[in-house]
């Protein structure tokens, strides 16, 4: 099952929605980036503007997207316009950034190519991860995002608010099936066991 998420920006922010799935071999991966960046001196419209977006979220499977508190009037309502549940996200930074880092650490993650993301999406998505620092402020640690430009890394935060809502750390993939052995194979390992 897929799994969506928004960092909404509007004026001086960028508006970034990810969405995330497995692939064949277990590995999370990409299977939706938009950032959608304002002119300055015109804010997005952001119920307008994310009602497609909710519908072609909802056209690959994802049934909710989860968001933080910033204009989520405007994402309730999109979201419900376009068949998508709205889910409030944990406002704790290092547990919404865990569950990516995690995946990351484990060599679960997979950000290649794709036949629904752009090359261009790809590369801003790689370009925002390599941003993200931990850091210690007022005795714990948090997460920033280096700014570059207008970009304050809204397609990353998108991105680790999606595996957020997967809990794709505390995901626990089941063991593969044993497959069939053949009498062959059950003689030649107990002669193995048998001394000769």
């Amino acid at each position: 099952m897929p799994w969506a998420a928004i960092d909404p920006g509007a004026s001086r922010n960028a508006c970034g929605v990810a969405a995330i799935d497995r692939d064949r071999r277990g590995r999370w991966a990409p299977i939706y980036l938009r950032q959608i960046i304002p002119e300055p001196g015109r804010p997005l419209d952001l119920r307008n503007l994310l009602v497609p977006v909710a519908r072609e979220l909802r056209a690959l499977g994802c049934s909710s997207w989860a968001t933080d508190g910033w204009a989520s009037h405007d994402v309730l309502h999109a979201g419900a316009d376009g068949g998508i549940a709205t889910v409030q996200a944990t406002s704790d930074l290092p547990e919404q950034w865990r569950h990516v880092l995690a995946i990351c650490a484990r060599d679960q993650h997979a950000l290649g190519s794709s036949q629904r993301v752009s090359s261009e999406d790809l590369d801003a998505l790689a370009e925002q991860l390599g941003l993200v620092h931990e850091v210690f402020a007022n005795g714990r640690k948090t997460i920033k995002i280096q700014e570059v430009g207008r970009l304050h890394g809204d397609l990353a935060s998108a991105y680790a608010r999606a595996f957020w809502h997967a809990r794709a750390a505390d995901y626990q993939p089941e063991p593969p099936a044993p497959r069939p052995r053949g009498p062959s194979e059950y003689a030649a390992e107990l002669s193995s066991l048998v001394d000769v």
